[in-house]
């Protein structure tokens, strides 16, 4: 599930009559979009008992509020996806006091992963958690205004440098083991990689940028993991793919290992959340996303592996000594 708080506007034409009780509120109206993953399927009744423990949850249990159902938009993929509206009156009816709204986004986030949890809603990462800086409202408008302008003529639209230091990092990480290697790599597209005592950062086009501003993926200390986590996934991915010769999936004490389109996917079943995703691009394994590797993990596969490889030793032996005895 995804959500999406807009900003707060004075609209008038939406503002409750309550509202106007308190004439020091600035933006009396929140507007909310709940939008359900493509692949949860709620009911209506779902959908607003959903909305209505949100919307207590979030503080606004004594406000006015209204919820509304769209049908009017599709996944890349040509899937529906409904959406929901929620219009709230930031006047509780109780003292006509205001809602606060400080650092509410947050709130929000908090809320609706508890939801997600209670109504085993598909789990997508909350802005906290993400690794990736994205592009600012004004930069994503103003790169759609530009594409719209250059696709007019056929040419491509170059994305900003932030956009293209991200791309050229996570290219780079998937074919190097440290992070001085990730610098040599780097400079072959014009990147520059300086690491200091504070931490590290990168020049393209006479633009710098440090890790963090990339995003929280893009840290000295977060390369270095997700160098130790692909690592593992080397280590690991080729000893399950062996595995899974034959099979789409398999469940064990530990682990359940399955193949989902391309991707090699293992989970934790004490928890049931997915350690890693790895495809196999041109015999190399690569992590998709930040993988939640531990080295007992790689010590579990690594005796798995043993074991097959004991297994097969001995089927080979039994063979030809069966194959002897045959000729004798």
């Amino acid at each position: 599930m995804l959500w999406f708080p807009s900003a707060r506007i004075p609209n008038y034409n939406l503002r409750f009559s309550w509202g106007a009780f308190n004439h020091r509120v600035r933006y009396p109206v929140l507007h909310l979009s709940l939008s359900p993953h493509p692949d949860d399927r709620l009911s209506d009744k779902q959908a607003f008992d959903l909305i209505e423990n949100m919307v207590k949850r979030c503080g606004y249990g004594d406000c006015q509020w209204v919820a509304a159902r769209h049908d009017d938009t599709i996944t890349p993929e040509g899937k529906l996806r409904p959406h929901y509206h929620v219009i709230v009156n930031r006047v509780r009816l109780t003292d006509c006091r205001v809602v606060s709204a400080w650092k509410d986004w947050q709130r929000y986030e908090m809320v609706l992963q508890e939801l997600r949890e209670e109504y085993n809603l598909t789990r997508v990462i909350d802005s906290r958690d993400s690794k990736h800086r994205e592009l600012t409202t004004a930069q994503a408008q103003r790169t759609r205004q530009l594409q719209q302008q250059l696709d007019s003529n056929q040419i491509d639209c170059v994305p900003n440098v932030r956009l293209q230091l991200q791309n050229a990092i996570d290219s780079a990480i998937t074919r190097v083991q440290e992070v001085t290697s990730l610098g040599e790599t780097l400079s072959n597209v014009g990147v520059t990689t300086v690491v200091t005592s504070r931490g590290i950062k990168f020049e393209k086009d006479g633009i710098w940028f440090a890790g963090y501003q990339l995003g929280k993926a893009y840290t000295l200390k977060s390369l270095s993991e997700r160098l130790s986590q692909q690592k593992l996934v080397r280590t690991i991915a080729p000893i399950i793919a062996d595995c899974l010769v034959n099979q789409t999936r398999l469940v064990g004490q530990h682990h359940t290992a399955y193949w989902e389109d391309d991707q090699l996917v293992l989970m934790d079943n004490k928890n049931s959340r997915i350690k890693m995703r790895a495809v196999n691009q041109n015999g190399y394994w690569t992590s998709v996303g930040l993988p939640k590797l531990i080295h007992s993990d790689v010590s579990h596969f690594l005796e798995i592996d043993m074991r097959r490889k004991q297994i097969a030793q001995e089927a080979k032996k039994q063979r030809q000594k069966q194959q002897t005895e045959v000729e004798l």
